[in-house]
């Protein structure tokens, strides 16, 4: 994914807590970083940056591939 601001959130080097309460926001960070094993975020070339995550699926037998 990506988008034009060269910010890296906060939240993409913290935990993976969920918010408190619902403000409309935040859940989307914590959950990339319980699914992922994997985070890469760089700058774009035109401004802004890349966010790249490697989610590993699982088999039909629930072993990670």
């Amino acid at each position: 994914m990506h988008d034009h601001s060269d910010v890296v959130p906060e939240a993409a080097h913290g935990s993976d807590a969920l918010p408190a309460g619902h403000r409309g926001s935040g859940y989307g960070w914590p959950l990339i970083i319980r699914l992922a094993r994997d985070i890469s975020i760089s700058p774009r070339p035109s401004g802004g940056k890349t966010s790249s995550v490697f989610v590993p699926i699982r088999t039909d037998r629930g072993e990670a591939s």
